[in-house]
This record gives C-alpha cells, sequence and structure tokens, in this order.
C-alpha cells in the first residue's frame, strides 16, 4: 500500500470517529456537520477508487479540518461550545484553524469563554488561539468572559496575557463591562491586574459610572477603594455623583461623597447632582446633596 493511500485509510478512520463522537452529542448543528462528514468520507471513497485522478492531500485537510455547518460554525467552534475537547484536540493536531471564524464572527475561544468551558479555553490557548482576537462585532474573549461572569475563564485568560483595557466597538472595557453587570470578584480581578479604572467609553461613562447608575454599591466601593476619579466628566458634564443622584441611589450618594466627590461640579446645563435630585424629586437625596453643595439659591 502507498503511502498516499495509507493516509487516506487514516484520515477516513479519523473521520468516521469524529462524526461519531459529534453525533452522539445529539445537537441540530453537531448532527448537520456530522452529515457534511459522511458526505466527505462518500466523496474520498469515490476519489480513491479512481486511480486516474490522485489524492490532493493538501486540499482534503482545508475541505475536513475546517468545515463548517449551514449555519456558517467551523466544527472547532461547534466543539468548543460543547467543551469536547478529546474531538477539539484531534481536529488541531491535524491543523484545523484554532482562530477561524464563524461566520457571525466568533472564534473557538470566543465560544468556549462565553459558555464558560475552562477545558475548552485551556486546549485552545495550549494550541496557540489568539488571546485578544476580536469578534466581527469588536469582542475579544476576555470581555465576553467578564460579560457571562466566568471569572475561571476571566484569570485563565489574563493569565494568557489578555489586554485588560483593549476596547470593544463601543469603548468599552472588560472594567466597564463587570462594573455595569455587578461581577464584584471579576472588578477585583481586573483591578489587581491594573485595569484602567477611569477609561471612558464612546459616551463618556467610566466603571464608577456605569456602577453608580445601576446601584452597584459594592463595586463602587471597590473602585473607590482603587482611587477612581469621582471627578471626571461626560462630553455633556455628566458625573459618578450626577449618575447616582438621578438614580436616587443614596448609599452611593454617601459613599461618593465621603471618598471626596464635588458635589458643586456643574454639567453642560449648568445643573448640579443637587438639581437632578429635585428633577427626580429625591428627597433623602436632596437633603443629603443640600449639605454638600454651596450656592443653592444660585441653581
Amino acid at each position: 500500500m502507498n503511502r498516499n493511500k495509507k493516509y487516506f485509510f487514516m484520515l477516513a478512520g479519523f473521520l468516521s470517529a469524529v462524526s461519531v463522537q459529534i453525533l452522539s452529542v445529539q445537537t441540530e448543528q453537531s448532527t448537520e456537520l456530522a452529515e457534511k462528514i459522511k458526505h466527505l468520507l462518500s466523496a474520498l471513497k469515490e476519489q480513491e477508487g479512481n486511480k486516474a485522478e490522485p489524492i490532493d492531500m493538501t486540499e482534503l485537510h482545508k475541505k475536513w479540518v475546517n468545515l463548517k455547518t449551514e449555519n456558517g460554525n467551523p466544527a472547532l467552534v461547534v466543539l468548543a461550545s460543547q467543551n469536547d475537547t478529546q474531538t477539539m484536540q484531534a481536529l488541531i493536531d491535524a491543523g484545523a484553524d484554532v482562530n477561524i471564524l464563524s461566520d457571525l464572527g466568533l472564534s473557538p475561544l470566543i465560544t468556549a469563554a462565553s459558555k464558560g468551558h475552562v477545558d475548552a479555553v485551556k486546549t485552545l490557548l495550549h494550541a496557540g488561539a489568539q488571546v485578544d482576537l476580536k469578534s466581527h462585532q469588536g469582542y475579544t474573549a476576555l470581555v465576553i468572559a467578564v460579560y457571562a461572569g466566568h471569572l475561571k475563564i476571566v484569570r485563565l485568560l489574563l493569565n494568557a496575557g489578555a489586554q485588560i483595557d483593549m476596547k470593544n466597538k463601543n469603548d468599552q472595557t472588560a472594567l466597564m463591562v463587570a462594573a455595569r453587570n455587578g461581577h464584584l470578584d471579576i472588578v477585583h480581578m481586573l483591578l489587581g491586574a491594573h485595569a484602567d479604572s477611569n477609561a471612558q467609553d464612546m459616551h463618556g461613562m467610566t466603571a464608577l459610572m456605569s456602577a453608580c447608575y445601576k446601584g452597584h454599591a459594592d463595586v463602587v466601593r471597590t473602585l473607590l477603594d482603587f482611587k477612581a476619579d469621582t471627578e471626571i466628566q461626560t462630553p455633556e458634564g455628566c458625573t459618578a455623583l450626577m449618575t447616582a443622584a438621578i438614580q436616587g441611589h443614596l448609599y452611593i450618594v454617601k459613599m461618593l461623597l465621603a471618598a471626596g466627590a464635588n458635589a458643586d461640579i456643574q454639567d453642560s446645563a449648568g445643573k448640579t447632582a443637587h438639581d437632578y435630585a429635585i428633577v427626580k424629586k429625591h428627597d433623602t437625596v436632596i437633603r443629603i446633596l443640600r449639605e454638600h453643595t454651596k450656592n443653592i439659591s444660585a441653581h
């Protein structure tokens, strides 16, 4: 048996094994993928039987290791979503592209990170997956993991060298996403890894402002402990204190004032946090801000 023929039978055997493994998961996408593999096997056998047309093994590799479903999901993305590290490793060993994107722009690493699959993430990182590769929407695996609250995945990605302050299409960093969603443990981890607590998104919002808006008092306290700037303003002049006042978060207003937040800062409309508390009729917030705002009558 010549070398090419030996390789063909080895490849055919592997494809059969992969199809069985994927089918066993019993999902719509994996079943579809397995069917594609079966069709490819049939084509391979037919081609092998035709002695006049030798098999181009390079082209075969391109066809099967990066197979896609009808939805545009590559085999490695499907397997990453299922945490099937055994089959993933087999495909990787056979030359699958670990950074391949689905038609929606999701890489295997981003997919595994979004699902919280620690083993799949480890497998992909060990295989050389680009840790900061962005989806078509501009999200990295780190931001996706933070959004989903997967602390272990965040730690793995940071240890793999993920750029902690990389921004998505809205100029949001991982810390901003963690703060807005109230993921306190992740906020601690990111700040401990020297994330920029004063970075601003496309609207000028900081992580502190986002936490104030959502009412995540523990996150606000943590950001203040790490010296987040209370006086940063959006292009419209809004501060963290104004945000908390507008939302009526009394405890957060008190924390900000205790941390030295300036209640006299005005926005582009000439209004202070006290003014916005009045507009929103937050009586308890109005009282505490009145004690810290000068020249009340001027507003």
